[in-house]
């Protein structure tokens, strides 16, 4: 059943009795809160012992089918268990067919709150949540799991020292419960399931979602959090919903007042394109994004306190090199000796100091280059990480040492990147044809071990010299044109593991040269839309394989679920993401 065919619950939001028992099990202790949703109550669990948080939907008679889909959308929630997100316990009704939610009890605030205590948030943490967010909702979205109603109400705040912790509340139950805004009403007519506020232009016009309207609802909330107020808001919600469909978006900081960088307001504005496919593909795309604002921000801030430093310790000089050019008291003695330290004395004292102004001008210089290289850096996406950093497995990312070889690139420049980062152990060719000379550069990094190519070829004679490369163990291809022949060679590379295809046309031919890559612990599949179940058949040895497929467009769930049985590829997964119960 497609969502533009649901009709919203029967809503009584003045009927409801406050309760003292639920389900004969949770005894209500206190009232939290009340939504456009239903109303949240602290209650304490007779069979666990323990505090927990119940909300009661708003409707009451509900009819099978939509009590089926709620019973699916709680189901798939309380599979989520992650750091970032509040685990659905328990679900059922009461009473008279009375629909309620069992949570975890978090002790915090909302988004919604602090931001209405604090507006805008300073840039460090208002990072930290969005990142947070990112990793909580690609957890969710791997299992796939949507949100519908990501919004500053529907994230728990809470604050350990000097840091902020994220949780994520009220997952799928938009699909079922007819929710506005206590400042925005609407009748609806089933059509639109979610808040105008943060609501994806796919979203309000009905369509089919996928994680990517997410994306979109987070990208509301980023740019909430950097400008203090949401990206659209008029002045009834259908005005907001048509902002949404139908307005540019607009600038987070459009008059350059707030601070926000210019590469972080982008990151957001991508993330609320109109097309869902001009956004971000994952929220791990997003999450890695946004890291790489915050590491530029970190080395920014560095820098400025070094410059700082430098013309502190220019100031000092001047001053103490202006105190010895004083004249020194003058002691006239007719005894020769006397005369004799008089004359040195004056000629020290006329003489100036040895200045630092060269050690200081080259630091600044080092400083401007430093820059320069960070926002050149800015302009390429950031390297995929391995399965080894386990990017999704803790809420902090750990970002890899990377850098980027374009036709820009002068020899002149390697050379100093050759210096300046000898650590990088990940190397990002875009457009420049990889050779035996580039391979020698790069074999020159100790930790040199993965190869991104975008755009671009490799030869024979540069494979060759790869595989003689102990550690290297990693190749990426973003929109190129791979011939047979190469990825045959690859395939016979005993040290490569981690296989990546990304927007790049391959063939059942191609999937034929991978039948004998035994070694691989993972090939990745990215927005590649021509492969059918047939291809996989050449896969079928690599039992060991953990294969993804991230929105091949070409297979559903149950192609997917065939490969599965009839090949014996029970490491193939996916996250194409489209409705459950599609």
């Amino acid at each position: 059943m497609g969502e533009s065919e649901i009709t919203p619950l029967s809503v009584d939001r003045t009927g409801l009795s406050e309760p003292t028992s639920i389900a004969g099990r949770y005894t209500v202790m206190e009232k939290l809160g009340q939504g456009g949703m239903g109303r949240v109550y602290s209650a304490h669990d007779s069979v666990l012992d323990r505090t927990v948080a119940i909300k009661i939907l708003f409707g009451t008679n509900i009819p099978q089918d939509y009590w089926k889909r709620f019973q699916m959308e709680a189901k798939a929630a309380s599979k989520l268990k992650h750091p970032s997100i509040v685990q659905v316990l328990d679900f059922g009704v009461f009473d008279d067919n009375q629909p309620f939610l069992v949570m975890e009890y978090m002790k915090g605030k909302t988004l919604e709150d602090l931001l209405a205590e604090e507006g805008r948030l300073p840039l460090k943490d208002a990072i930290s949540i969005v990142e947070q967010v990112c990793i909580g909702m690609e957890h969710a979205h791997n299992q796939q799991v949507l949100h519908r109603d990501l919004k500053p109400s529907n994230i728990m705040i809470s604050r350990d020292e000097e840091d902020y912790s994220v949780h994520i509340l009220d997952f799928g139950v938009a699909k079922v419960v007819d929710q506005v805004s206590p400042q925005e009403t609407l009748t609806r007519t089933g059509q639109i399931v979610g808040s105008p506020r943060c609501m994806s232009p796919e979203q309000a016009s009905g369509e089919v979602l996928d994680r990517r309207s997410d994306i979109y609802s987070l990208g509301c909330v980023a740019f909430e959090l950097l400008s203090g107020k949401p990206p659209y808001l008029g002045r009834t919600a259908l005005e907001t919903i048509a902002q949404h469909m139908f307005d540019p978006v607009p600038s987070v900081d459009p008059e350059g007042r707030l601070g926000v960088p210019e590469y972080l307001a982008a990151a957001v504005e991508r993330a609320l394109a109109k097309s869902p496919a001009d956004r971000y593909g994952t929220m791990a795309e997003f999450a890695q994004e946004i890291a790489g604002c915050a590491a530029l921000i970190n080395e920014a801030e560095r820098l400025k306190q070094l410059e700082e430093e430098e013309d502190a310790k220019d100031e000092a000089s001047a001053v103490d090199a202006g105190r010895l050019k004083l004249p020194a008291p003058l002691v006239i003695s007719v005894v020769l000796v006397l005369a004799a330290i008089f004359l040195v004395g004056t000629w020290y004292a006329l003489t100036p100091r040895t200045s630092n102004s060269k050690r200081i001008k080259a630091a600044k210089v080092r400083i401007k280059k430093q820059k320069r290289e960070q926002l050149h850096d800015l302009g390429y996406q950031m390297a995929n990480f391995g399965e080894e950093e386990k990017l999704f497995s803790n809420p902090k990312i750990v970002l890899s040492s990377w850098i980027s070889i374009s036709p820009d690139t002068t020899e002149a420049e390697k050379e100093e990147i050759f210096k300046d980062k000898p650590k990088t152990d990940t190397f990002n060719i875009n457009n420049v044809p990889v050779d035996e000379k580039l391979v020698d550069y790069m074999a020159q990094f100790p930790k040199f071990r993965k190869l991104r190519l975008a755009e671009t070829t490799i030869s024979p004679g540069a494979l060759k010299k790869l595989a003689r490369i102990k550690r290297f163990s990693q190749i990426q291809f973003l929109k190129c044109e791979l011939p047979v022949a190469v990825l045959k060679q690859i395939a016979g590379m005993p040290g490569v593991g981690i296989l990546e295809f990304q927007r790049t046309p391959l063939t059942s031919a191609h999937m034929q040269a991978l039948s004998s890559a035994k070694q691989l612990k993972l090939i990745r599949f990215k927005f590649i839309s021509n492969l059918m179940v047939d291809d996989f058949f050449y896969l079928k040895d690599l039992k060991n394989t953990v294969i993804e497929l991230t929105d091949c467009n070409g297979l559903n769930n149950d192609e997917i679920e065939h490969i599965r049985l009839k090949y014996g590829l029970k490491k193939v997964g996916s996250t194409n993401l489209h409705e459950l119960d599609q």
